[in-house]
């Protein structure tokens, strides 16, 4: 996924692929113009056009969240709001628009609290893009690599003692920083998460049609995958119940 939001950005702003990124952006006005006007399913087939593609971004993801929310496509609208709060965790209309998709869902789970910890983490990670995060690592690197140096060549006491310390302190900001990055990135690349598409889903105990019917959930709802084997998943919701259900029946993140 990094490599294609690379490619996206020297498509957007590098002259060498002057053709490409102009398509891009004549689909992203054209999917804009359609949705004004009220043409949403035409606005949707734009939109999924550079999805499918190599175009990533959360701008895109939302748009086709609300195309297919005024589609009255409640499990659509879902997954690319959770697609677009992937890539900006903190965007205030995306959580909002989230939330109201979510109150048309049938399925009202109690989620299981989080530790406190994983909560603060969390929340850290997605202060900062993964790339921003790297970026700070790189640049808290090469500050630490300065510092030492002048730490490893200084000749009075007290002007080591200092590099010392401050060399510790940019090498602790590297570590914060790189496995923030590596965390940031895995909560995108990571597709564990899905959302369920078929109006009403017989979850089972066991991986054919011949198990135990557990319970039914509904589409919209959004569930977390734990294993997979030939076409049937295992999935465990935020209660904490496990069972398994159709590949086809849902929709990863």
């Amino acid at each position: 996924m990094q490599l294609r939001k690379i490619l996206v950005f020297v498509l957007l702003f590098s002259d060498i692929f002057p053709a490409s990124s102009q398509d891009i952006k004549f689909l992203i006005a054209k999917g804009n113009q359609l949705y004004s006007a009220g043409n949403y399913e035409e606005a949707i087939n734009t939109w999924e056009e550079l999805t499918e593609s190599v175009y990533e971004a959360a701008p895109v993801y939302y748009n086709l969240g609300n195309a297919y929310f005024k589609s009255n496509k409640i499990a659509p609208a879902i997954l690319n709001f959770e697609r677009a709060k992937l890539l900006a965790p903190h965007d205030k209309d995306i959580n909002y628009n989230l939330e109201l998709a979510r109150t048309y869902v049938v399925d009202k789970i109690d989620e299981l609290p989080e530790v406190f910890y994983l909560i603060w983490y969390k929340n850290i990670v997605q202060l900062f893009s993964s790339n921003t995060w790297a970026i700070l690592a790189l640049i808290a690197l090469v500050v630490f690599l300065i510092l030492f140096s002048i730490y490893l060549y200084a000749k009075g006491y007290s002007v080591k003692k200092t590099m010392f310390w401050l060399s510790a302190l940019f090498l602790f900001i590297w570590l914060g920083a790189f496995a923030f990055s590596c965390s940031g990135r895995k909560l995108i690349t990571d597709h564990n998460k899905a959302i369920v598409f078929s109006p009403s889903v017989t979850v089972k105990s066991s991986p054919d049609e011949s198990g135990t019917g557990l319970f039914v959930i509904h589409e919209g709802t959004k569930v977390t995958v734990v294993d997979e084997l030939n076409e049937w998943t295992e999935i465990i919701l935020t209660s904490g119940t496990k069972g398994w259900l159709l590949s086809s029946s849902i929709e990863k993140i």
